[in-house]
């Protein structure tokens, strides 16, 4: 599970954040992504 999370990650997060001008769904990923990276994450879904 938090393999697909990591790569979930390191596909879409790349191209959210690679991405100076982004559409609105990947600007909205890139805003939600940062909640998966945090460690409070990680502490309330241990995985």
């Amino acid at each position: 599970m938090l393999l697909a999370i990591l790569a979930f990650m390191s596909l879409d997060g790349a191209k959210g954040f690679s991405l100076p001008k982004a559409s609105p769904q990947t600007s909205a990923k890139s805003q939600i992504l940062p909640i998966f990276i945090t460690p409070p994450f990680f502490k309330i879904y241990p995985i």
